[in-house]
């Protein structure tokens, strides 16, 4: 379960599995450059839950037409993210 925020500290696994029970927000530290991981982010069934990350001392981009997890409750989302020197790239998936 996942709410507040997470420091994720890349050396230790850069992808993971979680259920929001509330906002939430992810911080990404050392992430290689050229690393990427992915999140399995499942919306409880509350549809008011939000998810974002973020990572200290990079500049964190989101990409592409999706731009956030779905506000559809009991929904999956996949984030997944990757650094390119001082940037990190995000891109969100959704199921249908």
């Amino acid at each position: 379960m996942l709410s507040g925020l997470l420091d994720l500290d890349w050396r230790y696994g850069g992808c993971g599995t979680a259920t929001l029970t509330g906002d939430a927000t992810i911080n990404l530290l050392n992430v290689p450059n050229g690393a990427s991981g992915t999140f399995l982010i499942r919306q409880d069934s509350s549809l008011l839950r939000t998810f974002s990350i973020t990572a200290t001392g990079y500049t964190v981009i989101v990409i592409g037409s999706i731009n956030a997890i779905q506000q559809v409750g009991d929904s999956y989302n996949t984030v997944t993210y990757k650094r390119f020197g001082s940037i990190i790239t995000v891109v969100y998936g959704h199921d249908y």
